[in-house]
């Protein structure tokens, strides 16, 4: 009974493994090139050379605040981020006076929320 119990648990890790990798797979990826209008944590509006603005979900403060990233209005940046709906997540952010920020690995799971 023991063994067909783990037999069972091996087999749920591996099958939910392999449906989170393709989950992961098919996430809209957007890329986002553009000066930064505002940020008021935990959102950012960035605006891209074309004039469309974007609201960005950021993440906590103290996230940033950790590791002394910092966006002004007026900076130009790169974000790399995941789209769900109308929200974007990103993934990283990299300005060109703030250096990069890794928000997100690239299933768009928080770094927050990871374990070391």
């Amino acid at each position: 009974m023991m063994r067909l119990i783990f037999m069972a648990v091996i087999f749920m890790s591996l099958f939910s493994g392999l449906v989170f990798a393709e989950t992961c797979q098919h996430l809209e990826k957007f890329l986002i090139i553009g000066q930064v209008v505002e940020v008021k944590h935990p959102v950012a509006v960035i605006k891209d050379e074309n004039g469309q603005k974007y609201r960005v979900r950021l993440g906590p403060y103290w996230f940033w605040k950790k590791r002394g990233f910092n966006l002004q209005p007026g900076e130009r940046v790169k974000v790399i981020a995941i789209k769900k709906g109308r929200l974007l997540f990103p993934i990283s952010i990299e300005g060109e006076s703030s250096g990069v920020l890794r928000i997100r690995n690239d299933c768009g799971l928080p770094l927050w929320r990871q374990r070391k």
